[in-house]
């Protein structure tokens, strides 16, 4: 199974420590959010507190108005997008912040969406053209039964199709048994199928009604 590289990652998250005062400088929760390709999908009063330290460990500094969550450098990539989508993954799943862990699962139902959208569109189009397929087979068949044969271009006269679609869906009905398709000069006659002969023996063996 490929995962796609958007997905973020969920390799589990060291815990952070408790400490005192906050340290490192303050980033806004919004400018994170939109430097890691997602979108803020709550709307709280007060948005995480988030500051990026020199230490070696992430910790979580407990107030009334807020917990202020202090990201440690360490480990953190040098690409702004990745450095901002690693920040919103210890929030998520380290510190269990909910306005990071809403905007995450928002981000990944979003891009499951987007990753399913091609496979449904395929699809439906795939079931449209057999559907336009059958309806073109029967309105052959239908001019076939009222003049019994008739050349390409006839048919395509009598059903308003143009001859190169005609072509297409009488050889894909010759393939399959449904017509029969002759040469007669330079034109090209076609014919519903004889249905198959039966025999004597095969009429006795049908029971009578």
């Amino acid at each position: 199974m490929t995962i796609s590289p958007d997905i973020l990652d969920l390799s589990p998250v060291v815990p952070p420590l408790y400490g005192k005062e906050p340290r490192g400088r303050r980033i806004a929760f919004g400018d994170v959010v939109r430097a890691a390709g997602m979108r803020n999908v709550v709307t709280l009063p007060n948005l995480p507190d988030i500051r990026i330290h020199e230490g070696a460990h992430d910790f979580r500094v407990p107030r009334i108005s807020g917990a202020v969550y202090c990201v440690s450098e360490a480990g953190l990539p040098l690409d702004n997008r990745a450095r901002s989508r690693e920040i919103l993954r210890r929030l998520a799943y380290g510190f269990f912040d909910y306005a990071a862990r809403e905007t995450v699962a928002r981000y990944h139902r979003d891009l499951k969406r987007s990753i399913a959208a091609p496979a449904s569109s395929a699809e439906e189009e795939a079931r449209l053209a057999r559907r336009a397929l059958s309806e073109a087979a029967l309105r052959i068949k239908r001019v076939l039964r009222e003049h019994d044969s008739a050349s390409i271009g006839d048919l395509a006269a009598m059903t308003g199709m143009a001859q190169p679609n005609v072509s297409r869906i009488v050889a894909i009905m010759a393939q399959s048994g449904a017509i029969s398709v002759a040469r007669e000069g330079r034109r090209v006659v076609c014919r519903l199928a004889d249905p198959p002969e039966i025999s004597s023996e095969t009429a006795s063996a049908r029971p009578h009604r």
